[in-house]
């Protein structure tokens, strides 16, 4: 599948991060079957193998937080202490979350300013060593634009493009 190339290129960043780490996902498992949301069962497999990771899910859908939290307890066995579900809006969360986030992952609607509004709120809380991945983000699909809006915002912020397959990893330049 096309998802995998660019989660491989995030979770080979992410390997390469100075721990602790939190990792922020907006939105989370809405069906049950392979698809939309199960970056959450990757990202809390990684939270469970590596105790210094904190890992929050936001979803505004309680039924969406209760089957994310059952389809990962199946996954991976009980729930570690550091995944967390957090029913909220996005960009409600990210204004008042009061950690710094070294991974975001932008997935919560197909919506380019609902994606524009997760990142403007979450701004104060990203570091130069952040990295934002936003999904659906295939240029050759227009049916999917929740990038449109917010890619060209961020790199007017200072922000590379890392990787585009179907996703879009964004990261700021090394500083030398």
């Amino acid at each position: 599948m096309v998802r995998n190339v660019t989660f491989l290129k995030l979770f080979e960043l992410i390997s390469k991060q100075e721990r602790p780490l939190v990792i922020v996902e907006t939105g989370t498992i809405r069906n049950e079957g392979d698809g939309d949301g199960h970056s959450t069962v990757g990202f809390s497999f990684l939270a469970k193998d590596n105790k210094d990771i904190e890992f929050y899910t936001i979803d505004n859908n309680p039924e969406c937080i209760e089957l994310s939290k059952r389809v990962v307890e199946n996954q991976i066995g009980l729930i570690p202490d550091n995944v967390h579900f957090v029913e909220s809006d996005g960009d409600k969360f990210l204004e008042s979350f009061d950690k710094k986030i070294d991974v975001l992952y932008l997935d919560s609607a197909n919506s380019a300013d609902i994606t524009l509004d997760e990142y403007i709120s979450s701004k104060h809380l990203l570091k130069d060593t952040s990295i934002v991945m936003i999904d659906d983000a295939d240029r050759n699909d227009t049916n999917l634009n929740k990038w449109k809006k917010v890619v060209p915002q961020m790199q007017e912020d200072g922000w590379e493009i890392d990787a585009w397959v179907y996703q879009v990893i964004l990261k700021k330049p090394e500083k030398d």
